[in-house]
């Protein structure tokens, strides 16, 4: 995401099929690029929803994960 000049709290929250809720983050006083690598261990192989929530506006992507390997 690349937002504005002002920092911004950023609320992140992949949920599963069904709605419930895998992982949720909150980042503070983001200003600029916000960049985040979300780690998918333990998570069952299905399509799941991205939320981000800035500045008071939604956005959403939906996710597959097709298999979980693990190093």
């Amino acid at each position: 995401i690349e937002g504005s000049e002002h920092p911004a709290k950023i609320n992140m929250k992949l949920s599963d099929e069904k709605g419930r809720s895998m992982i949720e983050a909150t980042y503070g006083n983001i200003q600029g690029k916000f960049k985040r690598q979300v780690r998918w261990s333990g998570l069952k192989p299905g399509i799941y929803t991205l939320s981000l929530e800035w500045e008071g506006e939604m956005f959403e992507k939906q996710v597959v994960i097709s298999e979980n390997k693990e190093s």
